[in-house]
Parts: C-alpha cells; sequence; structure tokens
C-alpha cells in the first residue's frame, strides 16, 4: 500500500466515493494506492473504492471501475526533478 505524495505541494493523491481526483493534506485513508504491475506500466488502485486512477485525452484524472486494457488506467513512474528552493 502506497501513499502518493506531490514533490512540491507536500499533498497527497486523494479520491472519494464519487470518482474525484485531487491532493490533500497527508494521513486520510482515502490517500491509500496500491500498485499492479500491467508490463512495463503500473494501474494504481484506490483502497478504499476499489477503483483505479482513470485519465482521458483531456488530461482530467479521475477514478473508475479498473481494466487493465483501458490505456488511460495505465502509468508510468519516472524520478523526480530537484524539490523547489
Amino acid at each position: 500500500m502506497w501513499r502518493c505524495r506531490d514533490w512540491y505541494t507536500n499533498r497527497c493523491l486523494d479520491a472519494n466515493a464519487q470518482r474525484q481526483v485531487y491532493t490533500g493534506a497527508c494521513g486520510s485513508s482515502y490517500q491509500v494506492w496500491w500498485i499492479q504491475y500491467v508490463g512495463s506500466y503500473i494501474q494504481l488502485h484506490h483502497r478504499a473504492t476499489g477503483f483505479c486512477l482513470d485519465s482521458n485525452a483531456n488530461g482530467i484524472v479521475y477514478t473508475n471501475p479498473c481494466d487493465a486494457n483501458n490505456g488511460y488506467q495505465l502509468w508510468r513512474r519516472i524520478a523526480p526533478r530537484a524539490a523547489p528552493a
């Protein structure tokens, strides 16, 4: 289980039962995610709702039922840049 913390704001990736995704002060049980590997990608599963992090062609993020064949639910981990001064 993981919390995804924003490098610059120190806030955690959060979601709710209405499938909205946002960041919030870290500590909520709605900020716990687990990773499933799908080839060279990862799929982020939201522990509280069972949905996965999803997006669309406009860059909007939300959660939806998990589907490993949905490319909008497949993510890559990248190294962060240096934190702001």
